[in-house]
C-alpha cells in the first residue's frame, strides 16, 4: 500500500507546526471540522464525530488515545464510546483540487483500534485503497502516517475517504484522526515558451528558455478541445502535450526544433498564413532526453492577429 508510518509521536506534538512543502490543506480541527463530511450506508451520518475529546468521558471498554494528538478536538468514530456494531460502513470524506501540485502527500495523526480482520479501518483515494490497519492491537501511541498521493498529482478532483467497516459483533475503541496536512510541490514548468508577433501574413517569433545547453528542444502546435498526447521514452522524448499533436499526413504538428544554446535558449521564426487570422492555436515546448521524467513548458494559448 502507498503508505508509511513516519514515527510514533507524543500526544503533545502538533503536525500543523511542522515545516513542509507547499500546503494544499492544513487542519488541527480546533476551530472547525476541517470541511470533512460524515456519512454511512446504514445511517445518515454513521459513527464519525468531530468535537472535544477527553478520555475521562470515554464510556467504552477498550483502548482509546490518552488525549487528542494536539489541542482537544479531533475526528473519531464515536468521541466517547466504542464504535457501533452496525453491520455497515461509516465514511469521513472530502474532495480536494490538486491542480498545479506534484509529489503530493497527506500526513496525519492516527489512532486506530479495530477488531481486525472482521472490522477494518481503511483509507481510500478516488476509490483506491492506500491504507489499512492490519491488527487488532491498539497502537502504543499516536502514529504519524505519510500517505503518498503522487498518483493523483494535478488532478482537479481527488476524493479522500476514511472508512470504518463494523460487523454486528465484537467492537473496539475505533479510529481517531487529528492534525491532517496535505502538501506538495508547485508544478513549475521546466521550460518557458513565449510567442511574439503571431499575426497573419507576418513572421512569428517563438522563444524557448530554461533548457539544458546542447540538448535538443521542440515546439509543437495544436487546436483547442483536442485530447492530450503523451510520449514515454519515444526516441528520447518523454512529454505530455496539452493537445493532440498528430496531423493527417504528418507525424507531428511541429513549429520547429533546435539545440539549446549556452544560455539554455533557442528561437524559431515561422511565417503565419493570412487565412489563420482570428484562429485560436495552442503551442508547447519540450526537451529531449529528460526521461523518465519530462521537461515541458505550459501550454501557450494564442489567437492569431
Amino acid at each position: 500500500m502507498n503508505m508509511r508510518i513516519l514515527f510514533v509521536a507524543a500526544a503533545s506534538a502538533a503536525l500543523v507546526g511542522t515545516a513542509f512543502a507547499d500546503d494544499l490543506y492544513v487542519s488541527d480541527f480546533e476551530s472547525d471540522d476541517g470541511g470533512w463530511v460524515a456519512t454511512a450506508n446504514w445511517d445518515p451520518v454513521g459513527d464519525w464525530e468531530w468535537g472535544d475529546y477527553d478520555i475521562a468521558n470515554y464510556i467504552g471498554l477498550n483502548n482509546p488515545p490518552p488525549a487528542a494528538h494536539s489541542g482537544t478536538r479531533l475526528w473519531a468514530t464515536k468521541l466517547n464510546d466504542d464504535y457501533t456494531n452496525s453491520g455497515g460502513d461509516s465514511f469521513l470524506s472530502q474532495t480536494f483540487d490538486f491542480t498545479g501540485f506534484v509529489n503530493v502527500h497527506m500526513i496525519f495523526a492516527s489512532w486506530a483500534e479495530v477488531f481486525f480482520s472482521f472490522d477494518t479501518a481503511e483509507l481510500f483515494v478516488n476509490g483506491d485503497l492506500l491504507y489499512e490497519r492490519e491488527t487488532s492491537d491498539p497502537p502504543a501511541d499516536w502514529e504519524i502516517l505519510d500517505i503518498d498521493l503522487s498518483a493523483y498529482d494535478n488532478l482537479s478532483e481527488v476524493e479522500i475517504v476514511f472508512k470504518l467497516h463494523a460487523t454486528t459483533v465484537v467492537n473496539r475503541a475505533g479510529w481517531y484522526v487529528d492534525d491532517v496536512r496535505i502538501s506538495g510541490d508547485a508544478d513549475v514548468p521546466c521550460l518557458e515558451l513565449t510567442v511574439d508577433n503571431l499575426v497573419g501574413g507576418n513572421e512569428a517569433l517563438f522563444t524557448v528558455t530554461g533548457g539544458e545547453p546542447g540538448e535538443r528542444g521542440l515546439i509543437v502546435w495544436g487546436l483547442p478541445d483536442t485530447p492530450n498526447s503523451s510520449f514515454t521514452d519515444v526516441k528520447g522524448w518523454c512529454a505530455t502535450f496539452g493537445f493532440n499533436i498528430n496531423m493527417q499526413g504528418r507525424k507531428f504538428r511541429i513549429v520547429g526544433s533546435d539545440v539549446f544554446d549556452n544560455s539554455g535558449q533557442f528561437n524559431v521564426t515561422r511565417p503565419v498564413a493570412e487565412n489563420l487570422s482570428g484562429r485560436e492555436l495552442l503551442f508547447q515546448a519540450a526537451e529531449r532526453n529528460t526521461c523518465p521524467g519530462e521537461c515541458t513548458s505550459t501550454v501557450v494559448d494564442e489567437v492569431v492577429g
